[in-house]
């Protein structure tokens, strides 16, 4: 019995160390190197010149309020907010425009007049909005 445990223990002594060294020869993966921004900053940063680089220009903070503005009006049905709001993050500036001036058309037509502040602002943002749009295409 004792020549038969022997051989079993070095049988299995000699697998062990020979499934040891197989797995230990094979390469390990190196770990993905994944190159995060610092901060929120960079990260929007980093976004909007990918977004440049494809020729993708979104809408300006300027424009966001203002369609936010607009579509606080009461002549403003719920699902045309609801709708306008889901999609704001991919709206183009064009798109912004067209969607501003839709609204307004709507609230004139439903309200007989557009509120003072809100011409006012409106033609401030199509000034600012007006100047990197043309600066961007040349």
């Amino acid at each position: 019995m004792d020549t038969f445990e022997k051989t079993s223990d070095s049988k299995i002594k000699n697998k062990v160390e020979s499934y040891d060294i197989a797995h230990s020869e094979k390469s390990t993966p190196a770990p993905m190197q994944v190159s995060r921004p610092a901060t929120a900053a960079e990260a929007v940063a980093a976004k909007n010149a990918a977004d440049a680089a494809a020729g993708v220009v979104y809408l300006s903070d300027l424009q966001r309020e203002l369609i936010m503005l607009l579509l606080n009006n009461s002549v403003v049905s719920r699902s045309a907010k609801l709708s306008y709001l889901l999609n704001i993050n991919r709206v183009t500036r064009e798109r912004a425009e067209i969607s501003i001036t839709r609204l307004i058309k709507t609230i004139t037509e439903l309200k007989g007049d557009l509120p003072a502040d809100l011409a006012e602002r409106r033609a401030a943002i199509a000034a600012e909005v007006a100047q990197p749009v043309e600066s961007a295409a040349a």
